[in-house]
Order: structure tokens, then C-alpha cells, then sequence
């Protein structure tokens, strides 16, 4: 108590030396609330405060603000700016992606192969021609368009070429005699100028699924390992469409074919089914021939055939050495402009064409063992002859508008058709003024009295 005492005195005594030098007023206090602003109050005299003697009040610290808090009016800093494409983006635009080859380009080797790589459009033509033991693929990816002819032709190792961004061919499409080729991949090719050809390769299928159109014949021959042919977008072909000789073909797919501005072609194929279901109109003949199992032939939308040929005498719409043949749709043909026969089938068929109004040359359906019935409603004129003969089992026979044969008529040779059918016709015929050569023997004889 006592130190506490003589402790106060000194303060005492100090303050009021340092009140009598001026630092501070000369006034009494008991607390800070006394004091002046900028005083405190100490041994009961106010004192000027000085930041170096002020007293810690103790008070608590406040808080700084963090630091590292985001200003929220300014940007993150690492938000992309959705206006600059991103670089590594694929599907941004490349300046330099279109590389056109001026004129026509060869291929002979690995090193050809390899810089046309980078090409999307020749200008020219594009020939295959690398045999070269170690190159058994080429691929162009970037190969968009070829304004001239492409050829593959006697490839001897190539065993794939992928042509996976090719959308046209200004010209012709020729492949032939690529021993080794078994695979030709064609994913978005949309048309070809010219015509297109392949012959004597190793595939065992062709699909080119996105081709529309052709402008000149399609040709596909002499393959004997070729399975299935399938262009299930193809509406057009200026030309002719010849599937032959394809003997080992069991499959097709031709569903949105539309118009065959030459001739339809399918011969020697294994095919059991041909369906052409939108096919209205083929410019010139209708060939079907030598297919062993072929039981099915349905074209029920084709209106007219021949009638872009040259010469009706020489048109033909024929269905020979077909024995199986057993379903024919020909629902809507009106006019088959040249020869009309069926010639050969085995199979129980029934020939039922109820549109059908004129044949321009012969009309012809005979030796036909399985053929049993003939029904042309709508039939008026038939440009030269009428034969219908040799058909074992036939036994119905209906033509009841038929007006005019400009040849002779001859329904003959048929065991079990009614020779009173027979002479019915005759007599429609010439009721109508026809006054042609009628001949009628070899058919079941009956009293038709």
C-alpha cells in the first residue's frame, strides 16, 4: 500500500512539472470523460495524448476484410470470353481446310498416297494406280469432290480404299479388275456425273448409302464374291442399271429408285426377291434373265417402259429362264412400248396386269410349265403379234377389251385351256373389225355348242 501510494505521489509530481512546461492544461480529472478530446487522464490530471504513450484500451482488433475475396463488380478473371473461339475446338472454321489439287492427280505410291491426304477437291481426275506390296489401304479423308474421273483399275495389293468425305465425281466412276480390292468405302458419296462401273473385284458387298444420282449407266458385272448390293437412297439413273453375272449376289436394295432412263438389266444373279417399290418409269428395256432362284419381281408403281427408246421393234420388257418366278407386281404399268414376253417359268405364276392398255410390238407368253392363269382387263392393242402357247397347266385366259392385233393372233398348244375360251377371243376380235390370221390348235378341245 504504501508502494502504491509513493507511486502516486511521483505521477503527481510529474504532471505538474510537465502541466507547468506547457504540454498539457492544468487540469484535474478522475477519468478520460474529463479530459479534452486528444487527452487522458492519468494521477487525476488530464494529459495530452501522444499515439507513442497512449494507453492500450484494450479494445478488440477489427477484423480486416479478406483479402482475397472477389470484387464483385469486377470480372472473374477466368471466365473464357464466349466471343473468341476456343483454338483447340474441332469444328471451328480452318482457313486453310480447303486444299485443291489443280488438274488430274495419280497415285503410284506410298508417297503420292500420302500427300494427297490433305486434298479436298481435284480439280481434274483421280487415278489409283499404287501396287506396291506394302500398301495394302488408302484412305483420303479430306477428298470431298473429284470434277473429273476417278479410276481404280488393276490394283493388285490394295485391298481397302476409304473415300470418307467424297460427295461427288464430276464424271465417271470406274473400278475394274482389282484382284485384291474387298473393300471400297463410299459413306456420303451424293452423285456422279458420268456413269459408274465395277467389275471383276473381290468385295463381298457394296453399300453406298447416300448416292441419289447417276448420270450415266450403272454397271455391276462379274464379281464372284459379291453378296449383297445396296444404294438404298439411289432415285436416279440417266442410263442403263446392269446387275450381271453376279453369281454369288443374294441380296439387293435399290428402294428408292425412281427412273431408269436406259435400260433395267439382272441377270445371273441368286437373288429371290427383286423389289423395286417407287420405280415408275424405265426409258427402254426391262431385261430379267438366267436367275435360277429368283421367286419374287414386284415393281407395282412402274407406269410405262420404252418410251424413251429409239426403235420399239427393238424394246423389250422379258422375263426368261426365271423358272421359280411365282409373284409378278406390275400393278400400274399402262404401256409397254416395244416386245412384252415371259418366257420359261416353272413356278405356279399367275400374270395379272389390270392396267395394262397397250404392248407396241409382240406380246408373248409362252412355254411357261407352271403359268396357270393370264388376266389383262384393260388390254386394247397389241403392236404386231399375240402368242400365248406352250403353257402346260394354263386355264384361264381373260382379255376382254382387246380390240386390235396388227399381226397374227395364235393361242395354241395349251392342254388344259378351254378351246372355247379360245374362240371367244376370236370372235371379240372380229366383232371389233380385226380381220388378222387367228390360229387355235393344241388346246383342251371341248363342245362349245
Amino acid at each position: 500500500m504504501r508502494k502504491h501510494t509513493t507511486s502516486l505521489g511521483a505521477a503527481a509530481l510529474l504532471a505538474l512539472l510537465m502541466a507547468n512546461a506547457g504540454c498539457i492544461q492544468n487540469k484535474q480529472c478522475t477519468s478520460a470523460a474529463d479530459c479534452f478530446v486528444g487527452e487522458y487522464c492519468q494521477a487525476g490530471v488530464c494529459i495530452e495524448r501522444d499515439d507513442g504513450d497512449a494507453p492500450d484500451t484494450d479494445a478488440p482488433d477489427t477484423e480486416s476484410p479478406d483479402t482475397d475475396a472477389p470484387d464483385a463488380d469486377e470480372p472473374d478473371s477466368e471466365v473464357p470470353d464466349v466471343d473468341e473461339p476456343d483454338s483447340e475446338d474441332p469444328d471451328a472454321e480452318d482457313p486453310d481446310e480447303n486444299v485443291v489439287y489443280e488438274g488430274s492427280l495419280i497415285l503410284e505410291n506410298a508417297a503420292d498416297v500420302e500427300a494427297a491426304r490433305q486434298y479436298t477437291e481435284i480439280t481434274g481426275g483421280l487415278t489409283f494406280q499404287v501396287n506396291v506390296a506394302h500398301v495394302t489401304s488408302i484412305e483420303l479423308p479430306a477428298l470431298r469432290r473429284v470434277h473429273g474421273t476417278m479410276m481404280i483399275n488393276s490394283l493388285s495389293t490394295t485391298e481397302s480404299i476409304s473415300l470418307a468425305s467424297l460427295t461427288s465425281v464430276g464424271q465417271a466412276f470406274m473400278g475394274s479388275g482389282n484382284a485384291a480390292l474387298r473393300s471400297l468405302n463410299l459413306p456420303v458419296l451424293d452423285s456422279i456425273g458420268g456413269g459408274m462401273t465395277l467389275t471383276s473385284t473381290e468385295a463381298s458387298s457394296l453399300y453406298v448409302p447416300a448416292l441419289r444420282q447417276v448420270g450415266g449407266s450403272v454397271t455391276f458385272s462379274s464379281n464372284t464374291t459379291i453378296t449383297s448390293v445396296s444404294m438404298p437412297s439411289l432415285e436416279t439413273v440417266t442410263g442403263d442399271l446392269s446387275l450381271l453375272s453376279l453369281s454369288a449376289l443374294n441380296e439387293l436394295s435399290l428402294g428408292s429408285l425412281r427412273t431408269v432412263g436406259g435400260s433395267l438389266m439382272l441377270g445371273g444373279l441368286q437373288v429371290e426377291s427383286v423389289t423395286l417399290g417407287k420405280l415408275e418409269q424405265v426409258g427402254q428395256n426391262i431385261s430379267l434373265y438366267s436367275n435360277p432362284l429368283l421367286k419374287t419381281l414386284s415393281m407395282p408403281r412402274l407406269q410405262e417402259q420404252g418410251a424413251l427408246g429409239d426403235t420399239p421393234a427393238d424394246l423389250t420388257f422379258s422375263i426368261v429362264s426365271t423358272p421359280l418366278l411365282r409373284t409378278l407386281e406390275l400393278d400400274e404399268l399402262q404401256q409397254v412400248h416395244g416386245i412384252f414376253s415371259i418366257v420359261g417359268v416353272s413356278g405356279q405364276l399367275t400374270v395379272d396386269i389390270t392396267a395394262l392398255q397397250a404392248v407396241g410390238q409382240n406380246l408373248s407368253l409362252a412355254q411357261n410349265p407352271g403359268m396357270d392363269a393370264v388376266n389383262l382387263p384393260a388390254l386394247v392393242s397389241v403392236g404386231n403379234n399375240l402368242s400365248i402357247g406352250s403353257n402346260d397347266v394354263l386355264v384361264a385366259l381373260s382379255v376382254p377389251s382387246l380390240q386390235n392385233v396388227v399381226g397374227r393372233v395364235s393361242i395354241a398348244g395349251n392342254p388344259q385351256l378351254s378351246q372355247c375360251l379360245v374362240l371367244n377371243v376370236e370372235t371379240q376380235l372380229r366383232t371389233a373389225g380385226w380381220a388378222g390370221e387367228f390360229g387355235s390348235g393344241g388346246n383342251l378341245p371341248e363342245d362349245c355348242n
